[in-house]
């Protein structure tokens, strides 16, 4: 917990052993109301841009994932 926090991560967060564990994965398992996107509920147009780094998909252009993501955020995926 030394790191740098994301800015919706609260400073006055620590870490108990065990304690800290035990809250941070009941937290991952029920925290699903959030916005898509924020926390554990994840957003795949956020992540489309390391996929095609990670992939290179052939026959891809910006103008096909301009259409992608529009279609990820329309569908809220």
């Amino acid at each position: 917990m030394k790191q740098q926090r994301g800015p919706d991560v609260a400073p006055e967060i620590g870490w108990i052993p065990v304690v800290t564990f035990v809250q941070q994965i009941c937290d991952m398992m029920t925290a699903t109301t959030t916005p898509r996107g924020v926390g554990h509920v994840y957003a795949a147009a956020h992540y489309l841009d390391a996929w095609v780094a990670v992939t290179d998909p052939q026959g891809w252009n910006e103008e096909g994932l301009v259409r992608l993501r529009q279609w990820l955020n329309k569908h809220d995926l």
